[in-house]
């Protein structure tokens, strides 16, 4: 918990990014719910009441919420892909400053493997935790919210209650990462 406090101070100068990449998830996962509901109004609508006309303009539409849902994705991934980069160079910016300012009796007990290992994995696991555990972890959450919407046929429930959730999931990582 302390490491995160530490790494607080790193990413609070990109938390206006990072709050518009959650936004960016959240309209993901809402648009994954649209595509099942369109499919739903396709066969109980269209199909089994025979109004084919309305068969085309909801296709167009599942293709449509398809790209848009896309290019959010893209978007997002951007997103915490450049701010992760970013944190990784302010960190390593600050590791080699603390390195230059050390005596040589530091260097003579530290190992040299040691020091390139904390300044290369251990920098990249935290870059890999800004540019892809945080996404997929509410990308998770959102897979496991659609199997139960899935199964269960509610589509409307379960999307706003999803959509509560994420937005208590999101206020509570900004409160924990940017006002800790």
């Amino acid at each position: 918990m302390d490491n995160l406090k530490k790494l607080s101070s790193y990413f609070r100068k990109y938390k206006k990014l990072l709050f518009i990449g959650f936004c960016l998830i959240i309209i993901s996962i809402s648009l994954a719910m649209v595509n099942p509901y369109i499919s739903k109004i396709v066969v109980d609508e269209a199909i089994t009441k025979k109004k084919y006309n309305l068969l085309l303009p909801l296709l167009i539409g599942m293709l449509l919420v398809s790209l848009f849902r896309g290019l959010i994705r893209y978007w997002h991934s951007y997103i915490f892909e450049y701010v992760s980069q970013n944190i990784l160079y302010d960190l390593r910016e600050s590791l080699y400053k603390f390195l230059q300012n050390q005596t040589f009796e530091f260097f003579d007990k530290t190992r040299t493997g040691e020091l390139m290992a904390r300044m290369t994995g251990d920098l990249e696991g935290i870059r890999m935790l800004f540019s892809t555990a945080i996404p997929l972890s509410l990308n998770i959450l959102k897979n496991k919210k659609s199997k139960i919407a899935k199964k269960r046929l509610f589509f409307k429930f379960v999307s706003a209650s999803f959509y509560f959730i994420s937005f208590i999931f999101c206020l509570l990582t900004y409160e924990f990462v940017f006002l800790a």
